[in-house]
């Protein structure tokens, strides 16, 4: 039992071992495989984000022939669980009520759970810890808002946000250019803030496993001691499923409730 378990330790030490090479920031390396004079650009950025969207594409099967009818019916439940979550969250505090709405979230929050959740997995890649994908979601979100607010609300109750009831004429021109900064850095924080979250606890899982394997490959006397990282790597990976999770939920909350502000005349 002790030699199955050092077997298998020292085999998940040397699958983690290959991707990072002993530097935790390894993995968030981005590799080019194609570059065709800016005509076609292919990373393994765009590998795995092309994945996350055919598992998308595959969580919503009308009928898949892959699983028997129990299966499916469980299946089901949980597809109609997270539109209902989404929903929820979205009309709780959304001043407009259409029903495409749900769509738009639904999609970027699934997006977001597979390509956080995927990065977990050993000789993966994870596509929100790069700030040029995690800048994109928040970029084309930014842009829908805001189209969507000034059709629904016109374009001059629009500016008003910018322009609270009530200012002095003197400090306008410097109130506009603030408030017209601040309502830009939302478009920044929203990616920095995934980008951070997954960066920091991901990092921190690798060099964990990184110190095992070190510790058994320089001294497998102390086979006993790299059971103690092990044991808080597998705590830590429990709670980075749960910060997976999270972090897209709080992604959705956030382009939520930016959209209701600029719905909301001020």
């Amino acid at each position: 039992m002790h030699k199955k378990m050092f077997l298998f330790i020292n085999f998940l030490s040397f699958n983690f071992f290959l991707i990072s090479n002993f530097d935790p920031l390894a993995q968030f390396d981005i590799l080019l495989f194609i570059n065709n004079s800016f005509i076609l650009y292919f990373s393994n950025v765009a590998v795995y984000l092309v994945f996350c969207i055919l598992l998308v594409k595959i969580f919503h099967f009308q009928k898949n022939v892959f699983l028997n009818k129990k299966l499916w019916t469980v299946f089901s439940f949980f597809q109609n669980l997270l539109i209902s979550f989404v929903s929820l969250i979205v009309f709780s505090n959304i001043v407009l009520k259409k029903h495409f709405l749900i769509f738009l979230y639904y999609f970027l929050f699934l997006c977001l759970l597979f390509g956080n959740c995927l990065g977990l997995l050993p000789f993966s890649f994870t596509i929100t810890s790069s700030f040029i994908l995690t800048f994109v979601f928040s970029f084309i979100y930014f842009i829908g808002i805001n189209i969507i607010a000034i059709y629904n609300i016109g374009f001059l109750n629009f500016f008003k946000l910018f322009l609270p009831s009530g200012t002095p004429i003197v400090i306008v021109p410097l109130l506009v250019l603030i408030e017209i900064v601040s309502y830009i850095a939302r478009l920044f924080s929203s990616a920095i803030r995934l980008l951070a979250n997954m960066m920091a606890g991901h990092t921190l899982l690798k060099t964990l496993i990184n110190f095992s394997f070190l510790l058994i490959l320089v001294a497998p006397a102390f086979l006993s001691f790299a059971i103690v990282p092990w044991f808080i790597v597998t705590l830590i990976f429990i709670l980075e499923v749960l910060i997976s999770c999270l972090q897209a939920y709080v992604f959705l909350i956030l382009i939520r409730t930016y959209t209701n502000d600029v719905l909301v005349s001020h």
